[in-house]
């Protein structure tokens, strides 16, 4: 039995899609799990309170954010908090009636650069310190001698 290509990448999709998911599923049960919808604000801005302290002390393996290892997140993985978020301002009700589409969209937007940020200081958190060479410090600067009345002195 010959089955053709087309129909083999069709029946793929689901799998693929389901995989992506998980992820999110991951991201509204521990929402869920922590504060719930309502305050799904507050559980973003702990999460990034908390990486900063983390990544402030000497603990570059415990940067995580949502559960997950902060060095490991990816842009789909933003996108999916994104999502998540979302989901929770606008069945929330109150927040996003009262701040409307543009404030969501900022708050969205000030999310992804803050998660964006946080991802690339944990990859360089977790590779360690720098190997660039230091340059050597710079002698300082001897002003010339000069006489009483400001000539230089030879």
């Amino acid at each position: 039995m010959h089955v053709p290509a087309l129909a083999i990448l069709i029946a793929l999709i689901p799998l693929s899609a389901t995989a992506g998911d998980s992820f999110r599923a991951h991201l509204t049960n521990y929402v869920a799990a922590h504060t719930g919808c309502a305050g799904s604000r507050t559980l973003v801005e702990r999460e990034l309170a908390g990486f900063e302290r983390r990544r402030a002390g000497d603990a570059p393996a415990s940067l995580t954010l949502f559960g997950k290892r902060a060095a490991t997140w990816t842009e789909e993985d933003i996108r999916d908090l994104l999502a998540v978020i979302r989901t929770c301002e606008e069945t929330g009700g109150r927040h996003f009636a009262e701040d409307g589409e543009p404030r969501l969209v900022e708050r969205l937007d000030d999310l992804a650069r803050s998660m964006r940020r946080a991802v690339l200081l944990s990859t360089q958190s977790a590779q360690g310190p720098s190997q660039a060479p230091i340059a050597p410090p710079q002698a300082p600067t001897i002003p010339p001698k000069t006489t009483m009345d400001g000539a230089p002195r030879l």
